[in-house]
């Protein structure tokens, strides 16, 4: 017996700014695939390269403590791990596309530190 698919989770709703910010990024498009990329900007893109990933942390932090139970903070360390690492690749992805365009002291995840 095959498993239902499991819904997409809502957005964060701290990043209505960072989600508004990268729609605004695309061009408008006839095709179903993107033609070409840019250089998100706005908000928290000028300082880290995935902002919704940082504020996705900070939701599953917020749950830890409210829950204050040992899983829930192991949940959000291993979020950490893996945002952390998908954030990483995704500046290394941008640096290569965009070379010496690509803002050099943008960070990955969290702002001002990594």
């Amino acid at each position: 017996m095959r498993r239902p698919k499991t819904p997409e989770p809502a957005p964060v709703a701290a990043t209505p700014s960072t989600s508004a910010s990268m729609a605004s990024e695309r061009a408008p498009s006839t095709s179903a695939v993107a033609s070409s990329y840019s250089i998100p900007t706005g908000g928290l893109f000028d300082v880290v390269t995935m902002p919704h990933y940082f504020f996705e942390l900070l939701s599953w932090y917020g749950i830890a403590a409210c829950a204050q139970q040992v899983n829930a903070l192991l949940v959000a360390a291993g979020m950490t791990s893996y945002l952390a690492g998908r954030a990483v690749a995704t500046t290394a992805w941008y640096r290569e596309q965009f070379g010496d365009a690509w803002p050099k002291d943008r960070k990955h995840l969290a702002p001002f530190v990594f």
